[in-house]
């Protein structure tokens, strides 16, 4: 009797030891199976967000090439070598476009070496010089950024003060700087017209190509806790969030890619927000309104 009641106790333990490790076999395999669809599916976001962004760069690349192609101003057409004729540059001004004419590279740094300036030139795609930064008395400090654009034209912010707050803003024409923030005081002509700008014109329907890419990537991204330069190789820079991860409902603007933010987007419901930092100091003291396909200030 006893020697039976002990082989009942070690067969129900063998038997309990047996089905804890057929359970924890069982568990191990589910556990491996949903990590490698996790994995997947990762995978999967992560290709179709870089498929949406190539085909967001490749449209905008060639908006560009038509627009170049169908311009007849001369510095346009000419490069950086050609706004050496414009009049009243400075002699910082003519080495930072002599800078513009080097061999393109990510990055010239300190390309007046020996000056009593310092000019930094980037090329954030690699293929053509979009940006410089000038450091007028080497204090370690930027009083100008520049910005050329795809079409040849190029614009100045300036940091009156010296202190990192550019307020100033200039458009380079064969006249000379024009500061953009002055009222026109005559006729425009076939070379001297207003010229829009990559970040801040407007089409016909009100929207900036800035605002066209915004929505384009709203639209065809998958939604992700974070997308950042989601427009990598252009004048500005987009960074999206996802505060649920079932849409995107904030995002970022860095008109000029100073690493100073220009403006913050909210989407509230079908409503979208805009607030702008005027003077690129990331003080938002303007609010936009999307109102059909145009903005309209709050």
């Amino acid at each position: 009797m006893k020697y039976r009641t002990f082989r009942n106790i070690v067969s129900m333990v063998l038997f309990l030891a047996l089905g804890g490790t057929c359970y924890g076999c069982y568990a191990w395999w589910q556990k491996s199976l949903a990590d490698e669809e996790f994995a997947r599916r990762d995978a999967a976001m992560r290709e179709e967000a870089e498929a949406a962004r190539r085909r967001v760069e490749e449209a905008e690349r060639l908006a560009q090439q038509a627009a170049a192609a169908t311009t007849a101003s001369a510095p346009v057409s000419g490069g950086p070598a050609a706004w050496l004729s414009a009049s009243g540059l400075r002699d910082v001004d003519r080495d930072a476009l002599t800078a513009l004419q080097r061999p393109v590279t990510d990055k010239i740094k300190d390309a007046a070496k020996g000056k009593a300036w310092k000019i930094n030139v980037y090329a954030d795609d690699g293929q053509r010089f979009n940006r410089l930064k000038v450091d007028l008395d080497r204090d370690e400090k930027d009083d100008e950024t520049w910005t050329i654009f795809a079409d040849g034209h190029i614009e100045r912010k300036v940091s009156s003060q010296d202190n990192g707050t550019f307020d100033g803003a200039y458009r380079l024409e064969m006249s000379g700087w024009v500061d953009m923030k002055a009222a026109p005081t005559t006729t425009p002509t076939a070379t001297t017209a207003t010229t829009a700008t990559a970040t801040t014109a407007t089409t016909a329907d009100g929207l900036r190509p800035v605002d066209r890419d915004m929505f384009a990537l709203v639209k065809s991204l998958t939604p992700s806790e974070k997308v950042k330069d989601a427009t990598k190789g252009k004048p500005y820079k987009i960074n999206l969030y996802s505060d649920d991860g079932q849409r995107f409902n904030r995002a970022k603007v860095d008109l000029d890619r100073d690493d100073k933010w220009d403006e913050s987007w909210t989407w509230k419901g079908s409503d979208v927000e805009r607030q702008v930092a005027p003077a690129d100091d990331e003080r938002y003291s303007e609010v936009w309104l999307l109102t059909g396909e145009a903005w309209k200030k709050k």
